[in-house]
């Protein structure tokens, strides 16, 4: 198998470790703090097990491609949650939910087909270039939490746990290349250094910011999230790694159409998440009002 075949495959699970680890995650009770439901409810803890084996698994992709191609897969995370959701709710997919599934598949099939393999050791973030990176993905992380109300809040609070498990990402993969290629020596680097004792709070930041935003539901804070971590982690990669797209001009545009796809997929499983919500809200006010007409009689 070849290094993006094998990139693919870890990808593969380990969306689907973050996709179950979600799905326990939002249901952790919200009277708690984030951080107190995460550590003292079961399905916190779960949710941190399978956070922790998504990462492992996204780590070990990442030491076969680079960030543009292993990154855009969590998309996958939210077109596995959608049936395993709509299963434990006892309920069918909607048509927009199928079709947007679709098109996230078939988004991250044309993107496998434009990503060479993965960068060199040479390419890695240096320190001052870590350091930038960090300053800005804080300075967009305090911004997305204080813009928005309701469940706007909410997704600017799931948009910043992307970028910040974006930065996690990026960190993980300097020290596992540093550590394939020069042993434990390769982590006494400043470089490394810097990433080890960066990589945990970033984490930590990322989990805290998706269970508070969980608050408000989980297709569209996932959704947010599972666009701005590619997002993100892509601008990175063009910008400071040195990672291109294969067939020059024609494998751009190919990478641009299959973000369109996915963007427009995960949309759809959104609106149709959202529309959902309404119909019960609405058939849930009905039905009060009905009750309170009959008592009235």
């Amino acid at each position: 198998m070849s290094h993006t075949g094998f990139a693919v495959l870890f990808s593969v699970a380990s969306a689907v470790a973050y996709s179950a680890g979600a799905l326990f995650q939002a249901r952790v009770p919200h009277r708690e703090s984030p951080a107190a439901g995460l550590f003292s409810h079961a399905f916190g803890r779960i949710s941190l097990l399978l956070n922790g084996l998504g990462a492992l698994l996204h780590v070990v992709a990442l030491q076969w491609g680079p960030l543009i191609l292993v990154q855009p897969f969590g998309a996958l995370s939210i077109a596995l949650s959608v049936p395993v959701e709509a299963r434990l709710a006892r309920r069918r997919t909607t048509p927009g939910e199928r079709h947007g599934v679709a098109l996230v598949l078939l988004g991250l099939a044309i993107l496998s087909l434009t990503v060479g393999s993965g960068r060199t050791e040479g390419e890695l973030l240096g320190t001052g270039e870590a350091v930038s990176v960090v300053t800005v993905s804080a300075v967009v992380v305090a911004v997305l939490t204080r813009a928005g109300k309701g469940k706007g809040r909410g997704l600017g609070y799931a948009t910043a746990a992307g970028v910040a498990f974006a930065v996690a990402s990026l960190f993980a993969q300097a020290i596992g290349i540093r550590l394939g290629d020069q042993g434990w020596s390769g982590l006494g680097r400043p470089d490394s250094l810097f990433a080890l004792l960066a990589v945990g709070p970033v984490v930590m930041t990322g989990l805290l910011l998706s269970q508070y935003s969980y608050r408000y539901g989980l297709s569209g804070p996932l959704a947010a999230s599972t666009v701005a971590n590619p997002a993100f982690s892509v601008v990175v990669g063009l910008l400071f790694l040195g990672e291109r797209f294969r067939h020059g001009y024609s494998g751009i545009m190919l990478a641009a159409a299959a973000a369109f796809l996915m963007v427009k997929g995960i949309l759809m499983v959104t609106q149709s998440a959202r529309a959902r919500d309404r119909r019960r809200q609405g058939g849930a006010r009905r039905g009060g009002h009905t009750a309170l007409e009959g008592v009235a009689g």
